[in-house]
């Protein structure tokens, strides 16, 4: 049996892990966090997975070898993994389709293993060690026995009006979302429509107070990241999106797919949101009339159906034979693979434990990137003093109680003579290592982790 993490930062990646950890039940699986600097936000994650009944532990006690897995899975690099001992093997199981230049960034070099959803990932993946199962999230024959509940605390069987065609709009987050577009129709649409708002795990309702009042009245079925899209598709006429991975969880449903364009689709010129685009229906905002005439022209094409289904053939590997995609996964996750870590250039782990060893005080973190914070909460549970963070990008003055300086100020700053320097950043580390030695910082305080 093989202790297999599941890196989990946000209860949407939940389910990604679902029906790999239900069809590998010969495995031991545990939920690794990171360790969180909201408080709020760990109580709510630990919470949900508990409740379902799985083990969590932050991965500072996987770094520092408190607790051992064999293998850890997640949807996508983070800085800190390298942090983890090169022994554990590292696997990739997507995040979704969409946003092509950081889905096949070369940060994919570092994993052992990457489980691709199906053709169109594994060329773009083919520099890297890939192999084609599809997408594990999505499993038809498994019927959920699950109660679907809105914001508000609403059963979903009490929205649907079955006389009314129910549209599930599913946006991205962020400049690239088609949100403030729509959303003024959303009103005058919910007369002839069910609509379902399916938002993305970054987004909270109180941040769109245009939709708090139709949630208040029931005139959308709004719901966040602890409902997973694909328990939706059985309600579902249209999927409605724009630049989001929620595209082709319709596409791998079977779901009509159409899409909406926003102020920044000028910009998007290349990548899987492009080629769709030249396939499927994009929706009309140009006034209600034409927009909901693209909807129903979609409803009522009984050959649309045939474009999802080609999508499907260029995207996924054993779409319709969800079995024989969890015995491919099985086989893999059994048979192991050679930790391709082994190249990484400096042992960071190593450097960290002898820092954490030896009790080294006043450090001083350069850069406050994902990395540079992780690396802060880190030192902190072990009781490490902080003294600043060096960084040119945050607006902010302060992080987690850490006052935050730009290299201007840290130049005219007083220096403590006894402050360690950890470089945490990989990009500017040599921007970062002439700055210290024009500052006259002993090569021995400047650390490189």
């Amino acid at each position: 049996m093989k202790k297999i993490g599941l890196f989990c930062s946000t209860i949407f990646h939940f389910y990604l892990y679902e029906n790999i950890v239900k069809f590998n039940s010969q495995n031991d699986f545990i939920f690794i966090t990171p360790v969180f600097d909201v408080k709020s936000v760990e109580n709510e994650i630990t919470t949900f997975i508990e409740k379902q009944g799985f083990t969590l532990v932050q991965e500072d006690e996987v770094i520092s070898n408190n607790f051992w897995i064999d293998l850890l899975i997640s949807p996508y690099w983070r800085p800190s993994f390298e942090l983890y001992s090169v022994q554990i093997q590292m696997v990739r199981v997507m995040y979704g389709y969409a946003k092509d230049n950081w889905n096949y960034a070369d940060w994919n070099e570092n994993y052992d293993l990457i489980l691709g959803y199906g053709p169109y990932a594994q060329r773009n993946l083919s520099n890297y060690n890939c192999i084609s199962v599809g997408n594990p999230r999505y499993m038809p024959t498994e019927k959920k026995e699950e109660v679907l509940i809105d914001s508000c605390g609403r059963n979903i069987s009490y929205y649907i009006n079955s006389s009314k065609p129910t549209i599930l709009f599913a946006p991205t987050w962020g400049e690239l979302s088609s949100h403030d577009s729509i959303a003024p129709y959303f009103l005058r649409l919910s007369k002839s429509y069910n609509l379902i708002i399916k938002a993305h795990h970054l987004l909270k309702l109180e941040e769109r107070q245009d939709f708090v009042q139709l949630v208040k009245e029931f005139k959308i079925f709004y719901c966040n990241e602890r409902i997973d899209i694909f328990s939706l598709i059985p309600y579902t006429d249209i999927l409605i999106s724009d630049y989001s991975g929620a595209i082709f969880d319709g596409v791998l449903a079977g779901v009509p797919v159409a899409l909406l364009n926003n102020q920044k689709h000028s910009e998007i010129s290349s990548g899987l949101e492009s080629i769709v685009r030249a396939i499927l229906k994009v929706i009309s905002l140009n006034d209600l009339i034409s927009c909901k005439q693209d909807i129903n022209n979609v409803l009522n094409d009984t050959t649309y159906i045939e474009k999802i289904e080609f999508l499907q053939r260029q995207l996924f590997s054993n779409v319709g034979q969800p079995l024989k995609m969890m015995e491919n996964i099985q086989e893999s996750l059994s048979n192991g693979c050679e930790t391709s870590r082994k190249k990484l250039k400096v042992n960071k782990r190593k450097v960290l434990m002898n820092l954490l060893k030896n009790k080294v005080q006043n450090i001083v973190i350069c850069g406050g990137g994902e990395y540079g914070r992780s690396l802060v909460l880190l030192l902190q549970k072990y009781g490490v003093t902080i003294d600043f963070i060096i960084d040119n990008f945050i607006k902010e003055s302060n992080w987690n109680g850490i006052p935050i300086l730009n290299e201007e100020k840290f130049m005219r700053n007083e220096l403590n003579p006894c402050s360690n320097y950890i470089i945490a950043t990989r990009s500017a580390t040599s921007h970062f290592t002439d700055m210290l030695v024009k500052q006259d910082i002993p090569q021995q305080r400047i650390i490189m982790i």
